[in-house]
């Protein structure tokens, strides 16, 4: 192995560049082109969490990872196969920076694509959710994890055994399309227990106007009654930048006649939700950013909805560009039957961190790294 890599070191010439805030490593041999990458996310914050749902409950001070950009590591590959067709794989993994633990396996995304500048780029494998890609790019708080869409307006952030389809951009129009043949886990015997999934995602954008339409269809067959559930579900994104702030918009909705396993399993049927948020720049370093959020579902048992609404507003500094300082503050109010579900151990509640507390104040910092290294064909 070493007299391999000196060799390698003695057939290439090296050079390295910095680029939009991406280190480059470009090596030049007789081997064919191809690309290699390592990128990741490390945020650490404190919290303060207080407010709990359980009125003998303390608050909560914790030194935790993740806040504002889940802390993570990932790596990519990419080859050129015949003519303008690439091939290429991601593996990337979460990481917990406050106690140096990570999940296991590569939790985050795991999948191969082949892809071209015309005709777009298709993957199979463990892949981001279309809902997911449209919050990265219409949420203020970008996942934070109190303040992002997903601390109330719950949604699936990535699925298993999923082959997507993401097209180019024609005059400010693309879309991703595809299906996962079972979402969480491998697939069984006969699908039984499988659930599926079905998502067309338009998307357009022109100037300082973007929008997007997830339309989802999920499908169950029920290992306990043998039937086959349905569940429906559609997203609406617009953005506008004024210049002096930008504006952003969500509704939801899911319909799901025999409850909602997806998300809240035998406890909640059809839900709607919306978003309205704001990003005020201070300076080219720093910005105000702010959104309430609400979410309504129906009771399977029947009786009054499960509301939620959060309330979020926060102050970010970025001194480089890879180097983000965050302050932010979030406050939930569930309603009687939202709080009922959260303290009996349900799901129609929301709640910060994990331990049914309404309120947090987060500070902390992310740190974002990316290299790539080229090795072109002499």
């Amino acid at each position: 192995m070493r007299k391999l890599l000196i060799a390698a070191f003695i057939l290439c010439s090296v050079f390295a560049r910095a680029e939009d805030g991406k280190s480059e490593i470009s090596l030049i041999s007789s081997l064919p082109d191809l690309n290699f990458g390592v990128y990741g996310v490390i945020d650490t914050g404190y919290r303060y969490s207080y407010r709990n749902a359980e009125d003998t409950v303390g608050g909560r001070l914790g030194l935790d990872s993740g806040l504002q950009r889940t802390s993570r590591i990932g790596f990519t590959a990419e080859a050129g196969v015949w003519e303008d067709f690439k091939a290429g794989a991601v593996l990337e993994r979460g990481l917990s920076t406050d106690t140096g633990t990570e999940p296991g396996g590569w939790n985050r995304q795991a999948f191969l694509y082949i892809s071209n500048p015309e005709y777009g780029k298709i993957a199979f494998g463990k892949q981001l959710s279309s809902t997911y890609i449209l919050d990265t790019k219409f949420d203020p708080f970008n996942h934070n994890s109190d303040a992002g869409l997903n601390a109330v307006n719950k949604y699936i952030q990535r699925t298993d055994n999923t082959t997507a389809y993401y097209s180019p951009e024609w005059g400010g129009f693309s879309f991703m399309s595809g299906f996962s043949l079972n979402i969480d886990g491998d697939e069984n015997p006969g699908g039984t227990g499988d659930k599926n999934l079905f998502f067309v995602t338009p998307q357009f954008t022109r100037g300082n106007f973007s929008s997007a339409v997830n339309m989802l269809y999920y499908r169950y067959k029920n290992p306990a009654s043998g039937g086959t559930e349905n569940l429906e579900a559609a997203d609406f994104f617009a953005l506008y930048d004024f210049g002096i702030f930008k504006l952003t918009g969500y509704y939801g909705f899911k319909r799901a006649p025999d409850g909602d396993f997806v998300l809240y399993g035998s406890e909640g049927k059809d839900t709607q939700e919306f978003m309205i948020g704001a990003t005020v720049p201070v300076s080219k370093k720093s910005f105000f950013l702010g959104t309430y959020k609400r979410r309504v579902t129906e009771v399977y048992a029947g009786g009054p909805d499960a509301a939620v609404g959060e309330l979020s507003v926060g102050y970010n500094y970025r001194p480089i560009k890879d180097f983000l300082i965050y302050l932010v503050w979030s406050n939930i109010v569930n309603n009687s039957a939202a709080r009922e579900s959260m303290l009996n151990g349900g799901v129609l509640g929301s709640d910060i961190c994990g331990y049914k507390y309404q309120s947090s104040i987060m500070a902390g910092a992310a740190f974002a790294f990316d290299l790539d290294i080229h090795v072109k064909q002499q």
